[in-house]
C-alpha cells in the first residue's frame, strides 16, 4: 500500500512546485532591491524586470507540475485497480454474493477515484503552501532582518508544543 502513491510524476510535480515557489519567493528580494533602488535614485530597471518576470515566470513550472498531478493520479488510481483485482483474484464469490458485491462495487466504481484524487490534490496544494511560506519566510529574513527568521521559528514552535 505504501507504494501505491509513490511515482515519478510524484517526484516531477514535487520539483516543479519547489522550482514555482523559489520563483515566487524570488520576488520579495526583487521588489525590495527595486523599492532600494528607487529610493537611492539609482538604477532600478534590472530590478523592475527582473520583478515582473519573477510575478510571469512561476506559471511555466506551475503549468507543468499540474500536468504530472494528473498523471500521478492516473498512475495511483491504476495501481489501485491493479491492488484491488489481485486481492480479488481467485475469490468469485467477492463478486457473485449480493451482499459483498453491494458492498464492494460503489466503492470501487465510484469513490476510489475521488479519494485518490482529493487526497493527491490536498498533497499537491498542501506542499505548494508550506514551501511558499517557508521560501517566503527566508527571503523577508533574508531581506529586511534576520530577526525574521527567529521570530517565525519561535511562533512555530510554540503552535506545535501547544
Amino acid at each position: 500500500m505504501k507504494r501505491l502513491f509513490y511515482s515519478p510524476y510524484a517526484i516531477f510535480a514535487i520539483c516543479l512546485i519547489l522550482i514555482q515557489q523559489l520563483i515566487v519567493a524570488s520576488s520579495t528580494l526583487w521588489i525590495a532591491k527595486l523599492f532600494i533602488a528607487v529610493s537611492n535614485k539609482t538604477e532600478y530597471l534590472s530590478y523592475l524586470v527582473f520583478f515582473l518576470v519573477s510575478l510571469i515566470l512561476p506559471y511555466l513550472p506551475s503549468f507543468f507540475s499540474i500536468l504530472m498531478l494528473a498523471k500521478w493520479k492516473q498512475v495511483t488510481f491504476g495501481k489501485f485497480i491493479k491492488a484491488f483485482s489481485e486481492a480479488n483474484y481467485g475469490a468469485p464469490t467477492n463478486w457473485t454474493n449480493a451482499s459483498l458485491k453491494s458492498k464492494r462495487l460503489p466503492f470501487f466504481c465510484n469513490e476510489a477515484f475521488n479519494v485518490i484524487d482529493q487526497l493527491l490534490l490536498f498533497l499537491f496544494d498542501s506542499t505548494s503552501l508550506i514551501l511558499n511560506i517557508i521560501f517566503n519566510i527566508i527571503m523577508i529574513g533574508a531581506v529586511i532582518d534576520g530577526r525574521f527568521l527567529y521570530a517565525y521559528m519561535t511562533c512555530v514552535a510554540i503552535v506545535i508544543l501547544s
